[in-house]
């Protein structure tokens, strides 16, 4: 596994670019169905025992956070059970490019492999927009069960249809909300709060739904925006919480909602991934599912210990009764939920499934 440095990575982001200007006006493909096609008519590269396959595999996440020690894993893994005949370079803190940027690079065959967000993938094919549906998922066991299952073989099908193959996800968490003047313990109590969102009708539904005032902003305007009063909070998870110093802002965080989940997939060019042999193919995806399985575990053992650090921060943990979780639940599964699929987010079918999958 090879990591790169912040210059050096500037320097190879720069060539990159030149090279992929240089190729606006050559021949090659420039959609998925292009590339699909001609990779059809050509012969996959045969297998050699020496042959070496180097993979980039861009990130927003910064170098030795919790998400980026995953991909280091599997770029070790990789390495290791190929003896060294694929070499994935990891490319942290979005030197290649934002999510939305390494996503599409990865379409359009400009880079082997990126780590995104559903909510990313939401711009390729509105089956992701389900996740943001609130209270969907119970637990991390849940998650893991229902992209494993059949209803994330299906996401992994809409998403190979624009030349996109996900591999697998990392997670940096469940969401809740931080807030600097007000503990919010029940529904009751975001009313009238002003509370940050992204661009996004499903968001701002979820929130006005909640009785809250949505506040869509980019969320390098949050820090700030906190500290100015101009927004009394947002959900994020803890992790994100404290890697970006918000920690020392907010002075409560209820920690017991988990109302939104933060998948991010791990995904390679659909064409190049057939395009290899079947003995690279076989190791990519067991070099994969190994690091994926640490990062799960990693996920679940960290999640007191962020807590903690929360606390040790200042943070007051705000705790919900059985009776205001219960009442939340309620109205994300009653109200929530069917306004989102009468706008075309997700069907009831697909919500069902997800929730099949469920221990309890």
């Amino acid at each position: 596994m090879k990591k790169v440095t912040k210059l050096i990575a500037l320097l190879l982001s720069l060539t990159l670019c030149l090279q992929l200007f240089a190729c606006a006006g050559t021949s090659a493909p420039t959609t998925p169905a292009d590339a699909a096609a001609e990779v059809a008519a050509e012969a996959a590269p045969a297998a050699s025992s020496d042959e070496v396959y180097e993979i980039r595999l861009a990130s927003a996440q910064a170098d030795g956070n919790d998400l980026d020690i995953t991909l280091d894993l599997f770029a070790e893994l990789a390495a290791e059970k190929s003896d060294g005949r694929v070499i994935v370079t990891v490319y942290p803190g979005t030197i290649l490019g934002n999510e939305l940027t390494t996503t599409e690079m990865v379409q359009y065959g400009q880079l082997e492999m990126s780590m995104t967000s559903t909510g990313i993938m939401e711009n390729f094919d509105e089956a992701f927009s389900v996740i943001c549906f609130p209270n969907l998922f119970d637990d991390y066991d849940h998650v893991i069960a229902a992209t494993r299952g059949d209803w994330g073989q299906s996401l992994t099908a809409a998403s190979e249809a624009k030349n996109i193959k996900i591999l697998g996800y990392t997670c940096n968490g469940f969401m809740n909300i931080g807030t600097v003047k007000k503990p919010i313990a029940g529904i009751e109590d975001l009313a009238g709060a002003n509370i940050r969102c992204i661009e996004s009708a499903a968001t701002i539904e979820i929130l006005a739904g909640w009785g809250c005032n949505p506040v869509p902003m980019a969320f390098s305007e949050v820090p700030t925006s906190l500290q100015l009063g101009a927004i009394d909070g947002c959900f994020l998870n803890p992790l994100v919480f404290i890697s970006t110093g918000i920690v020392d802002i907010m002075e409560y965080y209820t920690h017991d909602w988990s109302v939104g989940i933060g998948l991010c997939p791990v995904v390679i060019d659909n064409n190049y991934y057939n395009s290899l042999p079947a003995d690279i193919q076989a190791i990519i995806t067991e070099a994969w599912r190994e690091a994926e399985d640490d990062g799960w575990r990693r996920t679940k053992e960290n999640q007191d210990a962020n807590l903690q650090i929360l606390v040790d921060r200042g943070v007051e943990l705000v705790y919900s009764t059985d009776e205001q979780l219960a009442e939340l639940k309620a109205l994300n599964e009653n109200t929530i939920w069917p306004k989102l699929i009468s706008m075309g987010l997700s069907t009831q079918e697909t919500v069902d499934l997800i929730r099949s999958y469920a221990k309890n």
